[in-house]
Formats: C-alpha cells, sequence, structure tokens
C-alpha cells in the first residue's frame, strides 16, 4: 500500500514536487489537485524561470478532482499556481 503523503501547498512560484515529496526523480506518480485553482505541471531538470507560463494544465472544472501522472522515467517534476489563490496538491507514488 502506498504511504500516504502530507499535502503540498503550490503558490505562483515554482514547487520542485519530489523535493517537497520525498519522491525520487523518475519514480511514477500521481498528482492530484485538490483546490479550486489551475496549476501547471511541468517536467524538467533545472529550475524553471519564474516567469514560465509552460507546463500542462490540471484543473477540476469540469471535474471534481484533476490527476496529472509522472510516468517511471520521467525528470523532475515542478508545479505552479496559475492564481494568486493558489491550490493543493496531493501526490502518490504509483
Amino acid at each position: 500500500m502506498a504511504q500516504t503523503l502530507p499535502d503540498i501547498v503550490i503558490g505562483q512560484t515554482w514547487v520542485d514536487v519530489n523535493t517537497e515529496s520525498g519522491i525520487a526523480v523518475g519514480t511514477a506518480m500521481l498528482i492530484t489537485n485538490k483546490g479550486n485553482g489551475e496549476i501547471l505541471v511541468l517536467e524538467q531538470t533545472g529550475t524553471p524561470s519564474a516567469s514560465d507560463t509552460i507546463g500542462v494544465p490540471v484543473t477540476n472544472t469540469d471535474d471534481p478532482y484533476a490527476t496529472a501522472n509522472a510516468l517511471t522515467g520521467s525528470l523532475k517534476i515542478w508545479c505552479k499556481a496559475r492564481s494568486v489563490l493558489g491550490t493543493t496538491i496531493n501526490v502518490q507514488e504509483v
């Protein structure tokens, strides 16, 4: 059974999800956006620029929750909120 990890608060600066969650880079993970705000999910080795708006949008506009998958062998995973209100994500190793 997967270990339950604490939620991670995502604001308008890029967050290194691997470091915050303790999940090693390259490990498959499921990212669940638990809040109402849209996040960007980016797979990239280096730290994205603060002004970067690249990444896959993950929002719960049409569903009660929204998820993104990082596959085995992925690079470092970064998240950033699109709204000043931010949001919360939950990350689970899969």
